[in-house]
């Protein structure tokens, strides 16, 4: 019996096993950056080390957790506060880029938060301005409380510096404001819609603080 000749090219043979082999990586490659991205993220816990959870919030792998997972973290720690606690254990990239990542989170829930409120009936608008305006007392006088605490401990270290103290006299840094190029990406990211309906309901608060509405 007549045995066909082989018609494919040693050459044509290279090739397709070449083919192959960098479609399997491809395939090989996917698959593990699928399974890296749907890896459960296991964030450090707050109450065992403080430093590490405020470095969390600039990692890449907080921004791997889901939404409502982000924003429940950020509660845990105490929101900006804990970044302000954990200053000296953070770079300065760190901080800004934590910070960065609580204000898309607080940018977020403000859009629901407008969009739930103008889709509301006016008893219910009402309501929440009221809750607004007792959360805004509240937050006013436990400022002032803040305030009147590094007061305290500002006129301490006054008085250490002069009795010649001077790890007394060295302040942690402070944080570093948005530069103008980071105020701008963050007005050019800002929906439109949004910081209108944030216009309307500033100003629906304060006539309900004045009893106009």
């Amino acid at each position: 019996m007549a045995i066909m000749p082989d018609l494919v090219k040693p050459g044509s043979r290279r090739k397709r096993w070449i083919l192959i082999a960098v479609a399997a990586v491809v395939v090989l490659g996917g698959i593990v950056a699928a399974a890296i991205c749907c890896w459960p993220v296991t964030p450090p816990d707050p109450k065992e080390n403080q430093e590490e959870a405020a470095k969390f919030l600039a990692s890449r792998n907080f921004g791997r957790m889901k939404l409502q997972e982000q924003r429940d973290y950020i509660r845990s720690i105490g929101g900006p506060r804990a970044l302000f606690r954990n200053r000296t254990a953070l770079s300065e990239s760190e901080r800004r880029q934590a910070m960065e990542n609580m204000r898309r989170i607080f940018a977020a829930e403000q859009a629901a938060k407008m969009r739930k409120f103008f889709a509301a009936s006016l008893e219910e608008q009402n309501r929440m301005l009221d809750e607004d305006i007792a959360r805004m007392k509240a937050r006013r006088a436990e400022w002032e409380k803040r305030r009147a605490e590094r007061a305290r401990r500002e006129e301490e270290r006054r008085k250490q510096a002069a009795a010649g103290n001077q790890q007394a006299a060295q302040q942690p840094p402070r944080r570093t404001p948005p530069s103008a190029q980071e105020r701008r990406q963050r007005e050019a990211s800002a929906n439109p819609t949004t910081r209108a309906q944030n216009q309307v309901y500033r100003q629906l608060m304060r006539q309900r603080q004045a009893g106009k509405r």
